[in-house]
């Protein structure tokens, strides 16, 4: 939980995965006092286990702001296989 487990789950990502190709849509959000939600749209080609996938999706992340300084609070990601993309590598 918190940020160790935030940035763990990039480690996981990298040490499992070999990122091919990798691009973001244009974030949208919204701040509301001191708390925001911002949706990333993504698109991302990956291998895994001898397999090529493609995806895409977004990461949602509820930000905090405490003192001046932005915080993530709570983070998802959803994504989908793009139909008829994912293959052996």
């Amino acid at each position: 939980c918190g940020r160790a487990a935030y940035v763990q789950s990039y480690r996981d990502y990298d040490a499992a995965a070999t990122t091919l190709a990798f691009s973001t849509g244009e974030p949208q959000g919204g701040v509301f006092g001191d708390t925001s939600v911002v949706v990333f749209p993504f698109d991302v080609t990956y291998e895994l286990d001898g397999k090529r996938y493609h995806d895409r999706g977004h990461d949602i992340l509820a930000l905090s702001r405490s003192g001046g300084d932005w915080k993530v609070v709570w983070r998802t990601m959803q994504a989908a296989p793009v139909e008829g993309l994912t293959e052996d590598a």
